[in-house]
């Protein structure tokens, strides 16, 4: 394949890009999943930085890892934030490797991070609403930029929407293997009825 996409935007020298640019490849093929998802979703969630660290939740790294993620995978954010972004990467794969087989769409890779229930789902799939109304009020409230339409819900459709324009104000021209799905207008559906109707009316004349 050609040049890693957002290759110039990783942290360090060049050979430190190098080996950063390599892993992602491979560890993307380990994962049947694109080398450039990866590379946007690192470059959404931190800017490829890895000692980016939210001041309030502390998450931290290439995909802000939040502190009992960190733990689970068997290191801390303190030591994640010490760490190159090529060694960071191991973390991001061991992290992603739960998803293996689920990371065939730039949205889906996505939802790894903001919230995997998500992954595989349709496009109509409500964020929360497996829950409660309640608590997919708050995930809309509190990641209004998701909500298009301000209807107080954030369906995966929406996140598709967001994060394929994110892809495209960056130069991304490549394949998200997603779009919204398109709502049949009230008209059409009507126009549906009449003519089923017509059918129906005509066979058992």
């Amino acid at each position: 394949m050609g040049k890693l996409f957002l290759y110039d935007q990783i942290k360090g020298d060049a050979t430190e890009k190098q080996i950063f640019a390599e892993k992602v490849v491979k560890y993307a093929d380990m994962l049947n999943t694109n080398p450039d998802w990866l590379m946007l979703l690192m470059y959404f969630e931190s800017r490829l930085n890895p000692a980016a660290q939210n001041s309030t939740s502390k998450a931290t790294g290439l995909i802000q890892f939040m502190p009992p993620t960190a733990r689970y995978l068997g290191t801390s954010t303190d030591e994640l934030k010490q760490m190159k972004g090529s060694d960071q990467l191991d973390y991001v794969y061991k992290y992603l490797n739960s998803y293996k087989g689920k990371l065939g769409t730039l949205t889906d890779v996505y939802l790894t991070i903001f919230y995997p229930y998500a992954v595989g789902k349709p496009g109509t799939y409500v964020l929360g609403s497996h829950l409660t109304e309640e608590i997919a009020a708050k995930i809309a409230k509190q990641n209004p930029i998701f909500d298009y339409n301000k209807d107080g819900q954030i369906t995966k459709d929406e996140v598709i929407t967001y994060i394929t324009a994110f892809a495209r104000r960056q130069g991304y021209t490549g394949d998200v293997k997603e779009t919204p799905q398109k709502k049949k207008s009230k008209k059409i559906f009507l126009l549906g009825l009449l003519i089923g109707s017509a059918l129906f009316l005509t066979k058992n004349l």
